[in-house]
């Protein structure tokens, strides 16, 4: 602030997006790989308390349904690069107290 006495500054302040939904910075990717080798997606998200969860989709992306696999619940998937798991496209839905928001649709293609 100025004025024709002289000038102040204020103090840097930081601004939060807390009570937001997640944001998603970088989208999961395709993949391609041997078979029998892994297969990894990744997500990055931003927002407080997040949770994740990886979809898969047999028909398309009409029906999705919950990833069982171990790392289904975190923002890394590791899935088996097998010809079943590549007839399937993956999301992730990420989660926080005020809402959800979606990844893009990826899939898995071997060698």
């Amino acid at each position: 602030m100025k004025n024709t006495y002289g000038s102040v500054t204020t103090n840097a302040v930081r601004m939060s997006l807390s009570n937001a939904k997640p944001i998603i910075l970088t989208q999961p990717t395709n993949t391609t790989v041997k078979t029998s080798d892994r297969a990894y997606f990744t997500v990055k998200a931003s927002g407080s308390g997040l949770s994740y969860q990886w979809q898969y989709s047999s028909d398309n992306g009409g029906t999705w349904h919950n990833s069982s696999a171990a790392s289904a619940k975190s923002a890394k998937l590791d899935i088996a690069g097998s010809a079943a798991n590549a007839k399937l496209l993956y999301r992730c839905v990420v989660k926080n107290t005020y809402g959800s928001v979606t990844t893009n649709q990826v899939k898995v293609s071997l060698k």
